[in-house]
């Protein structure tokens, strides 16, 4: 019986990809299959398709139980629009702290 590894070999060789992860979820559109989602997020961002490809197929992994990974989503969506806000309100104040 082949024992089944608790880590994946995937994440070994291209990185936990927590910033490519936060990006997708922070850019979550509910109104989006999971692949589309993927797909207007990471179309386009990478120096290679191949690599696109494996970031993609990382992430896909993760999706596989979305309504676990929700919390998470809205989390990195409200960061994110967080953020956005505060940028403005700083633009408009004249602030640069």
């Amino acid at each position: 019986m082949k024992v089944r590894p608790e880590w994946s070999q995937r994440l070994l060789r291209k990185g936990v990809l927590v910033k490519e992860t936060y990006e997708v979820f922070a850019a979550w559109d509910d109104s989006l299959t999971e692949s589309q989602n993927l797909k207007a997020t990471l179309s386009g961002r990478y120096p290679t398709a191949g690599w696109e490809r494996e970031v993609e197929s990382t992430l896909v992994r993760r999706l596989r139980h979305i309504e676990l990974i929700r919390p998470l989503i809205a989390l990195a969506k409200f960061r994110y629009d967080l953020a956005v806000r505060r940028a403005r309100e700083r633009a408009l104040s004249g602030s640069h702290r």
